[in-house]
């Protein structure tokens, strides 16, 4: 690595994503859900993104919220480069990025920022060494507005504790094959592996070598490298994240995990009756990670947290519209919570998914179905909090106007084409205003969407033929049943096929979401 990284991953670019928990809209959401005050989006808002890698998710947000001003830095030129050619692309006007250092926003050396309204950290806090930890802080105090929010994500312990023998023998491992760090990581666990063959006991009952390993298959070794070898990485109990930006007089107030914020769903009864004991937030918060199994925590934090009462609230939610963002046929009764698979009401669930697939409702609206109004112990909190945690649905943006078609298929298709172009990997999400966000979406889709923008869906043998060439030029295969498929004409039918089953099933949901 070089001088100037701190010990950060710097030879190689992070691997680009959309992450929805970044948006405005759904942290205010975590903060209603949880009872306290969200901040206004209509009137305009401030936002930065810290560490933003090549700047997907900031991208998308800004085109997601014309009324916002967005700023995103990141101290690696590489990245800020590849995010400037999307926004000259794109032709986006309301987001500026800085090639900067934490300590360079702290010091007030970034001329005309504004106060923020929300910043945002995401895969940032863990990996950095303390005294860029202590600039955040810094820049938290003198950036971020009373009643602004702060998302921050990081490692967290105690169940990170499997992931640090091998973070370190992946360090160690690196110091003694110097190279590209994606090789690096090859090596070490081509090493690991070796190590666990050969009987070593560590391995016995520690099952993350076998995710690092599905991982590295699925995604290759950028993301592990800049997960594992970065010099400074430290997983964190939620107290001390909690302690490090009390001086910027920030106060816990949710997670973007929601569904972890449904006491029920998250803990027994008597988990929760020893929790209940606790009554210092932090330790509380800190206490319920060993009750929780997950190695990311992505904390929502504000400074200046205020209670709204529960008229207030009811009246938020009742004002709150849901749009689906999944096919009808795709939408479930069964939930992953965090204490495992649940099943929620089927009849109340499968009205609203019925609802939802026509078109996107308020949750006034929503609550004034029959079969909700025969269960009135179901509440607008967990119906809206099931249905945008379990990923079925997003939380729409009230100031929205609906007119933004045409503005949104312009800016994906930009995006999608200049990937394509310079064969970088695709956006892997679709922005909507009328969401204040972005969907999902998987390569084929990102493909469909493309080829529907250049007018290729009007004959499906030549769009198929245009797909299938550009997997082959990207030397990926096409698989059916976990088996690639052999033969041109074979290939020819099974793209054709899925191309024409997506525009069937989510062709209407971009539609309903402004993006067609």
């Amino acid at each position: 690595m070089s001088s100037w990284d701190a010990g950060y991953i710097s030879d190689i670019e992070y691997v680009p994503g959309f992450y929805k928990q970044q948006a405005p809209v759904y942290l205010n959401f975590a903060c209603l859900l949880n009872g306290y005050e969200p901040v206004a989006l209509e009137r305009g808002f401030t936002y930065c993104e810290l560490g933003c890698g090549q700047g997907l998710t900031a991208i998308m947000l800004a085109a997601a919220n014309p009324q916002g001003e967005f700023h995103a830095m990141d101290f690696n030129p590489a990245h800020i480069v590849r995010a400037n050619d999307h926004v000259a692309e794109t032709g986006l006007s309301n987001i500026t990025f800085h090639e900067r250092g934490f300590d360079d926003f702290a010091e007030g050396r970034v001329e005309d920022l504004p106060q923020f309204d929300f910043i945002t950290m995401h895969g940032v806090y863990s990996w950095i060494n303390d005294e860029n930890k202590q600039a955040i802080v810094k820049f938290l105090s003198r950036y971020l507005k009373p009643g602004g929010v702060v998302y921050v994500s990081y490692n967290s312990m105690p169940d990170t504790t499997a992931g640090l023998p091998l973070q370190r023998m992946f360090s160690e491992f690196a110091r003694l094959m110097p190279g590209r760090s994606d090789l690096q990581v090859e090596r070490a666990l081509k090493f690991a592996t070796e190590l666990r063959d050969s009987g070593s006991p560590f391995f016995a009952d520690n099952k993350r070598l076998d995710y690092l390993i599905k991982t590295w298959e699925g995604e290759g070794g950028h993301y592990l490298a800049h997960e594992y070898l970065n010099a400074h990485w430290t997983p964190l109990y939620h107290a001390d994240v909690a302690r490090d930006l009390a001086p910027a007089k920030l106060s816990f107030v949710a997670t973007t995990i929601l569904l972890e914020n449904f006491p029920d769903l998250s803990l027994k009864p008597e988990q929760r009756e020893v929790l209940d004991k606790i009554q210092i937030p932090e330790i509380r918060e800190t206490f319920k990670d060993y009750f929780i199994s997950r190695t990311l925590r992505q904390d929502v934090f504000v400074r200046g947290a205020r209670r709204m009462s529960r008229k207030r609230q009811a009246q938020l939610f009742t004002e709150l519209s849901l749009a689906s963002v999944i096919p009808r046929q795709d939408a479930s009764t069964k939930i992953l919570s965090p204490r495992g698979h649940i099943e929620v009401a089927a009849d109340v669930y499968n009205e609203v998914f019925d609802a939802l697939a026509q078109s996107p409702l308020s949750m006034g609206e929503i609550m004034k179905l029959p079969s909700i109004r025969n269960h009135p112990d179901s509440t607008m909190q967990e119906i809206a909090g099931i249905l945008i945690g379990s990923n079925q649905a997003q939380p729409m943006c009230s100031s929205a106007r609906g007119t933004e078609a045409n503005s949104l298929r312009a800016f994906n298709h930009a995006m999608l084409k200049q990937s394509r172009t310079d064969n970088s990997q695709l956006s892997g999400a679709l922005a909507s205003q009328r969401l204040g966000s972005a969907v999902p979406v998987t390569s084929l889709e990102a493909f469909t969407y493309w080829g529907f923008c250049e007018g290729l869906s009007d004959d499906m043998d030549a769009f198929a033929s245009v797909v299938w060439q550009t997997y082959e030029d990207r030397g990926e295969r096409m698989l059916k049943g976990g088996k690639a498929i052999e033969g041109r004409e074979n290939n020819l039918q099974h793209v054709s096929e899925k191309l024409q089953e997506v525009l069937t099933l989510k062709k209407p949901i971009w539609e309903a979401l402004g993006m067609l």
